[in-house]
């Protein structure tokens, strides 16, 4: 989620871009105890007028038992970012943020964004967009291979606020990065990162019947 222009806001997307995930590089792995501790260099695609990537190191931590899940530990912004403290949104934590470097109405960032804000792809997986209502509420999904997908959701309309839930009536052999139900509300101009989720038995090919439901 983004920040905003008017400081008497506390939700919404302005001049801080959307973060849209590259690649990794520099992935590390530790095996202390009864975890597996990972970090690695996160680089998200660069503000619009700027050539370079956005790097950030990031820490995981999972469990040697694959139903007890990944947990995020931190990230340090590795690259500079004092050049956005003129434009970082009031509501945005200056070391998630990136601003255009200069003022534009383009918010396809040169193909990485569909008209209406989504990314197209994420770390060069296609974005699969579901209108659930009016092209404002939308559900996202990213599928990595055959064992794993991401789930968002975002409302991109200005005049609306929905609350959303998502929920699945069985887990079957798979891991959530966080448990459903999930229930969010969604101001205008607000994407939530819902789940991911995982196959920790190959064998698995059952369907997962996930179900979103909404209010206006």
């Amino acid at each position: 989620m983004g920040g905003n222009t008017n400081s008497t806001e506390k939700s919404g997307y302005g001049n801080c871009e959307r973060l849209v995930g590259k690649s990794f590089t520099n992935v590390y792995q530790a095996f202390p105890r009864e975890f597996i501790l990972t970090t690695m260099d996160l680089h998200v695609v660069p503000p619009t007028g700027y050539e370079e990537d956005e790097v950030y190191k990031v820490s995981v931590k999972q469990y040697s038992k694959p139903e007890q899940g990944v947990f995020f530990l931190s990230f340090i912004r590795q690259t500079r970012y004092s050049k956005f403290d003129s434009c970082v949104d009031k509501s945005v934590d200056i070391k998630l943020c990136g601003c255009a470097k200069e003022q534009t109405t383009d918010v396809t960032k040169k193909g990485v964004l569909f008209e209406n804000g989504v990314p197209r792809q994420m770390f060069g997986t296609e974005t699969i967009v579901e209108n659930l209502d009016s092209n404002c509420l939308l559900f996202m999904r990213r599928s990595y291979g055959t064992f794993s997908f991401a789930l968002e959701v975002a409302n991109v309309c200005t005049n609306r606020t929905y609350k959303f839930q998502l929920t699945s009536p069985s887990m079957d052999q798979r891991i959530f990065a966080n448990t459903v139900p999930i229930d969010r509300e969604l101001p205008p101009k607000t994407f939530h990162f819902l789940t991911s989720v995982s196959k920790y038995l190959s064998k698995v090919n059952s369907a997962l019947n996930l179900k979103a439901s909404m209010q206006v």
